[in-house]
């Protein structure tokens, strides 16, 4: 798929690292992330953090796990804390491959008059990805996300700034086709559906249609 999930909000955005990795087997990855910035490349942001990467495959390589953790301080202020723990699982058989994903996250933020910190933002997430690939060069995929954030007055991530908690929805279809070696052609069908307070039934709805392409060189 092209679009991108909302799970992927709760990721940091801009990621210029020194990764060291170790990778036991094929397939299998341990890997150790410093990085800088969440948003932007001009983050104001100068502490940097941290991403434990871990992957493995099972059962003749049909099952794929892996994990992510994350430590850093993504807020304007010194001394805040964001932890990001994401699980996933992955099975493929034949022309079929289902994907399970389940994220977790909070922000702490210090105290305006010390250096005692509070909970500003909590957020889980989940996802589910299905895929048939019914021609060697033509497949067909749906993704549906959903993230729900409880946060302090004036200190949402995902949800508007002025609301204490609410969920945010998205679906995704797609297709993907490669007519040459090394080029690949995708055309995604996108619904977001955000609401903005829990005690309220406002939304906003939107219908995105994303085409894209990649390209790769083979040695």
């Amino acid at each position: 798929l092209w679009g991108r999930s909302i799970l992927f909000w709760a990721y940091p955005f801009y990621l210029p690292a020194a990764r060291f990795s170790w990778v036991p087997r094929e397939g299998s990855e341990i890997s150790l992330w410093l990085y800088q910035g969440w948003a932007t490349v001009n983050d104001v942001n100068t502490t940097p953090g941290g991403l434990l990467y871990v992957q493995h495959q099972l059962l003749s390589r049909h099952v794929t796990v892996g994990a992510t953790l994350t430590a850093s301080n993504e807020r304007v202020v010194r001394w805040g804390f964001r932890g990001l723990l994401d699980v996933w699982g992955r099975i493929e058989w034949r022309r079929f491959m289902v994907q399970a994903e389940v994220s977790g996250g909070f922000d702490l933020v210090p105290e305006a008059a010390g250096s005692s910190t509070r909970l500003a933002s909590a957020w889980t997430a989940e996802s589910l990805l299905l895929r048939w690939k019914f021609h060697p060069r033509f497949s067909l995929a749906i993704r549906g996300d959903l993230l729900y954030e409880q946060a302090s007055p004036g200190q949402a991530i995902f949800v508007s700034a002025g609301s204490q908690g609410g969920w945010i929805t998205s679906l995704v279809t797609g297709c993907r086709w490669e007519p040459l070696d090394g080029l690949a052609l995708y055309w995604d069908v996108l619904r977001w559906d955000r609401v903005h307070d829990r005690e309220s039934s406002l939304k906003s709805d939107r219908l995105t249609s994303l085409l894209g392409a990649t390209i790769w060189f083979n040695d």
